[in-house]
């Protein structure tokens, strides 16, 4: 899982705080019982588990229907929790739009990494990207950084970037996440000369 910690703190969230709402928009945890048995994720205690949900009400991303004046019957997302785990449609436009269209191939002409137009090419890269993406709202992002990273590192050899397609089923994002960018071809006083 990647979260992204700038986010949390915008929101106003604590990691265990934001893991809460995952597990309820996933729908794996509903019930008082079910939040018992998630102890054994070993991320939080149980205890702590408990004490997490009536802030999360009282800030607005959960509504709680009580069984009795202690114990509560059903946990529900509010739409602001909701709108949290959302995908929406202009992640892909952006990252389709930084993908290169057509790259040199090396021998003088070009290759197509992706169509131009919104047809059916765009629609089933979009399909896949939905699917990709489906519950992970951290994503989308972590896939436009990487992207741009990967662009960075590739500058001078874009002949080898793979079509769109094959990019979104090999992760490549995932290859470039965590590379730092060298923008400047001068050498540093720590390369060998």
């Amino acid at each position: 899982m990647y979260i992204d910690l700038n986010k949390l703190n915008e929101l106003e969230l604590s990691p265990n705080e934001y893991c809460v709402l995952e597990l309820l928009y996933n729908k794996d945890i509903k019930t008082l019982e079910s939040f018992k048995n998630i102890g054994i994720f070993g991320w939080v205690n149980q205890k702590s588990l408990l004490s997490i949900l009536p802030n999360l009400a009282l800030n607005g991303w959960i509504r709680i229907t009580y069984k009795d004046d202690i114990d509560f019957d059903k946990v529900y997302l509010k739409s602001k929790a909701e709108n949290l785990f959302d995908i929406k449609d202009a992640d892909f436009y952006k990252l389709w739009s930084m993908y290169p269209r057509k790259v040199p191939n090396g021998k003088g002409g070009s290759r197509i990494l992706r169509s131009e137009s919104k047809g059916d090419s765009y629609l089933k890269s979009f399909n896949k990207w939905k699917a990709i993406v489906k519950n992970k709202p951290t994503l989308p992002k972590k896939m436009m950084d990487g992207l741009d990273n990967q662009l960075t590192v590739m500058r001078d050899n874009l002949q080898y970037m793979q079509e769109f397609d094959v990019w979104l089923n090999k992760a490549t994002w995932d290859k470039y996440i965590n590379i730092e960018k060298d923008v400047s071809n001068t050498p540093s006083e720590n390369d060998i000369i």
